[in-house]
């Protein structure tokens, strides 16, 4: 995971983290001089907590995530389809396709025209148990690695079946595209 190339698609978390160790720096540095601003340290572990419990997330989207097929659909938008199968076990077929927006301009292998391929990796949320989930969050590749093999690899991993789904599926959306997540009908009658 490259944290440089994460950071340029998201630099809102690095605007927060960056200010985060700037504090705790600031704190570090003043303390051995001034004893008594011993209690702004307990200020710095709430600050810098989360951060670091978001990017342990964010590690553990892409090394435990989902590899799914993603299109680009409009790239002056950076408008993104994403599909997933909601199911939680096998037989359960809950096929939705989410539609987010990204910097495409920030992402590697650009730039992007509509009906670029690129895989996405996504996590799933929603109770667990059920025979689906609620939603789920795929990011694309390409914004956390810059490496072309890489990107190649995951692209080979997504089943062929998902990229034509996909396409199938964004006929069912209605237009004009909006972010959102849209469940996708599947007729049983057409296999």
């Amino acid at each position: 995971m490259d944290w440089a190339c994460y950071f340029r698609c998201f630099p809102k978390l690095r605007r927060e983290i960056l200010f985060a160790v700037g504090y705790t720096c600031l704190v570090l540095a003043i303390l051995p001089f001034e004893p008594r601003l011993s209690p702004l340290l307990l200020v710095t572990a709430p600050l810098i907590g989360p951060y670091l419990k978001r990017a342990a997330n964010v590690r553990r989207h892409f090394e435990q995530g989902d590899v799914n097929a993603a299109k680009v659909l409009d790239p002056k938008t950076g408008l993104v389809a994403s599909f997933a199968d909601l199911g939680t076990h096998a037989g359960a077929f809950y096929p939705s396709v989410r539609l987010l927006t990204y910097p495409l301009d920030k992402m590697a292998g650009g730039p992007f025209s509509s009906g670029d391929d690129v895989p996405a990796v996504s996590v799933y949320y929603g109770i667990p148990g059920g025979h689906k989930w609620d939603t789920f969050n795929p990011i694309p590749a390409a914004c956390v690695t810059t490496d072309v093999k890489e990107l190649e690899r995951l692209r080979a991993l997504v089943p062929e079946w998902q990229w034509m789904f996909l396409n199938e599926a964004l006929f069912r959306i209605p237009r004009p595209y909006r972010p959102g997540i849209y469940p996708v009908p599947v007729d049983l009658s057409d296999g």
